[in-house]
């Protein structure tokens, strides 16, 4: 597994001594006065850490503007951060709970995991496609066949070949796609799977004619010339629940306190990023995580985040009714299975209103 561990020193403690006193008297005239006695030690309590998945990808700005304003020291948590790259490694990580919190975009393997940890549950979202949002994520194609018109009908819509898999979030959003516009299905069209690292030169030369991207790579799709954006997420999949955030056992059972102050200060970077958007501030901690040049970040389309962090279950339930069918899910969850709302309730009230 290629990890890279870190950690994070909080900045600050909590101070467990209460304070009181009697009113002050003035002393007897021929009274000594008294060697005042020495203050008792501050007392403390050790951090308490908590193993986040994480890597320097834009999707987890959240994370990392509540690492670096202090959010998760407020609350008294230590974060070790791993570098895990494969969402369905993470997921394993957290059953056996080397991780103890890991975000990704739904998936089957998501879901099938869920089935069969009840101690494993999605806490919040970390990103939504909203109607009239940022234009992404999205769905790209090639410029000269959106030029072209061979979008307008299914019979030359017949045979395009998009990047994905079949059992990919980018399947899911296929098909829905061909078989609301043109009443296809993922059968009428080739997939290719394609690294992302791979994308734009699959366009330039002709080994792909469109796919689906989010930030920053979709800009830097658009940049190349050789695409434009065709439909945005929330045109294809409107306030569809495609980013989570899930808990292992340890903060879903074990430890719910923690697992509440640890929502805090996710909810709290949330707002930040919700109330503040694209401030100079914001931009100078996304650019120190992700390395990303600055101009890059203010002109990228940023996430679409919930400011009290609830999950819209209806849209999963979508992809549910999809995944199953087509053999990629074992069962589908109820609304209690897939998520644990009581997280984002606790700290909501201890926020109060974004």
């Amino acid at each position: 597994m290629r990890s890279n561990l870190f950690t994070l020193i909080a900045l600050g403690v909590f101070v467990l001594a209460g304070c009181g006193g009697a009113i002050a008297t003035d002393a007897p005239p021929d009274s000594t006065a008294a060697t005042p006695a020495p203050a008792e030690p501050t007392q403390t309590t050790e951090p308490d850490t908590v193993v986040l998945a994480i890597n320097p990808q834009f999707s987890n700005a959240p994370f990392f503007v509540a690492m670096e304003e202090g959010y998760f020291a407020e609350q008294n948590i230590n974060i070790v951060t791993q570098d895990i790259q494969s969402t369905s490694e993470a997921l394993a990580l957290v059953v056996s709970g080397d991780l103890e919190v890991v975000s990704g975009a739904i998936s089957a393997g998501l879901i099938n995991l869920l089935a069969s940890e009840p101690d494993v549950r999605v806490v919040t979202n970390k990103g939504y496609s909203p109607e009239d949002g940022c234009l992404a994520p999205a769905m790209f194609v090639r410029r000269d066949l959106a030029e072209s018109g061979a979008l307008d009908s299914a019979e030359t819509v017949r045979g395009l070949k998009l990047a994905g898999r079949v059992s990919s979030f980018a399947g899911f959003t296929y098909e829905g796609w061909l078989k609301n516009d043109y009443g296809l299905s993922l059968d009428d069209i080739i997939l290719e799977d394609v690294p992302q690292d791979a994308l734009i030169d699959a366009l330039a030369n002709g080994a792909i004619d469109g796919g689906t991207a989010t930030e920053p790579l979709l800009t830097h799709i658009l940049d190349s010339g050789n695409a434009v954006i065709f439909k945005s997420y929330g045109q294809l999949l409107p306030d569809m629940e495609y980013s989570y955030v899930l808990f292992g056992k340890r903060l879903t059972t074990e430890n719910r306190d923690l697992g509440n102050r640890f929502m805090v200060a996710y909810l709290k970077a949330v707002r930040q990023l919700y109330n503040e958007g694209k401030s100079d501030h914001n931009i100078e901690i996304l650019a120190a995580a992700t390395g990303l040049d600055p101009e890059l970040i203010a002109r990228m389309c940023w996430l679409n985040l919930k400011p009290t962090g609830e999950i819209n279950f209806a849209t999963v339930q979508t992809f549910q009714e999809w995944a199953l069918p087509h053999d990629l899910i074992d069962r589908m969850l109820t609304e209690e299975e897939y998520w644990d709302s009581g997280f984002v309730e606790y700290a909501n009230q201890v926020l109060g209103a974004p």
